[in-house]
């Protein structure tokens, strides 16, 4: 089972997880156990939350510039966008995000 905790609000429990974390208020969720189609609504749910959107940095217009004159342009659609600005405010942490973003990859791309 793949557990991915997620910090909500301001609470008076504190849990450490096994990655060394600590957050108030965690709920754990088994990414494999997403319906198909909500893995998308859940990291809506999770940017909405935490108030997090993506905007778009000096590196990441170099990135893209980048891979476009390699000829093989990569265009992020709006959940991977939000993935990344969630692990930018360190709401969840990069393997979390690629375990969510496959998921949802599974379900947008069978």
């Amino acid at each position: 089972m793949l557990g991915l905790m997620i910090g909500a609000g301001e609470g008076t429990t504190t849990t450490q997880w096994r990655s060394g974390i600590s957050a108030e208020k965690c709920y754990i969720v088994d990414v494999d156990k997403v319906a198909a189609p909500s893995t998308a609504e859940h990291i809506r749910t999770l940017a909405r939350t935490f108030r997090i959107s993506y905007s778009e940095g000096p590196n990441d217009r170099l990135a893209h510039h980048i891979s476009r004159l390699a000829g093989d342009p990569v265009e992020l659609d709006e959940i991977e966008q939000l993935l990344i600005g969630l692990v930018r405010a360190k709401r969840i942490t990069r393997p979390e995000m690629i375990q969510l973003q496959a998921a949802y990859l599974r379900e947008v791309r069978p």
